[in-house]
Formats: structure tokens, sequence, C-alpha cells
């Protein structure tokens, strides 16, 4: 117990890795989102609050 206890001393690695995979995941997202928003100009609005928030995120 004691070996895999050391092994889990230093997760930053790890989880810089998993929040840089999830925010070129939600980078991707907001490609696709933005071509079905811009196809579907009633959703122009929606859009424009969508990017807004992220910029402020």
């Amino acid at each position: 117990m004691s070996k895999k206890s050391t092994n889990f001393s230093s997760p930053l690695p790890t989880l810089k890795v998993l929040f840089s995979g999830f925010y070129f995941y939600c980078l991707i997202l907001l490609s696709f989102s933005c071509r079905i928003f811009v196809k579907n100009k009633k959703d122009t609005l929606a859009y424009e609050k969508i990017t807004k928030n992220f910029c402020d995120i």
C-alpha cells in the first residue's frame, strides 16, 4: 500500500494534462457550435451571449 501512495504523491502533471486536453476539447466544441449557429441566423443572439460568457471566464 505504501508504494501506491508514493506513486500518487505528485498528481499535478496529470491534472495539467487533463486540464489542457479538456480545454482543447472545449475549443473544438465551440468551433463546431460556431458553425451551427452561423448557419442558423435566428440563434446569432444566443451565440453572442455564449461567446461573451466564455470570454469573461
